[in-house]
């Protein structure tokens, strides 16, 4: 998976619009929408930045299992499914904790 591809889901899972990402990361809209499209590698400055805003990992934006999960053995595509399915639960988790601090956050403002 592209790191833009990933940077969209993740938007999308908490709800967010390109313009409050772009506020809280401090690059213009235009950037995001670059980065996203993949026409724009992003900088590891703005991946950290995206990454705080989510309340995840850095390298979640790296992770690529379909790759692994590609393999001709068996044995470790299952594995490498397993893993996905761990990792995007987590992952999930970290976000609806996003979308219940973020709402908490725009009340209190």
């Amino acid at each position: 998976m592209e790191i833009g591809k990933t940077l969209k889901i993740f938007r999308h899972t908490v709800g967010m619009r390109q313009a409050e990402l772009s506020r809280l990361t401090d690059v213009s809209v235009n950037y995001i929408s670059m980065v996203e499209n993949g026409r724009r590698e992003p900088s590891i400055k703005f991946i950290k930045r995206a990454a705080d805003v989510f309340n995840i990992p850095a390298g979640a934006f790296f992770w690529n299992v379909d790759e692994f999960s590609k393999s001709d053995d068996a044995e470790f595509a299952n594995v490498a499914n397993s893993l996905q399915e761990l990792y995007w639960s987590i992952i999930k988790s970290r976000l609806s904790k996003f979308n219940s601090t973020s709402s908490e956050t725009h009340e209190e403002k």
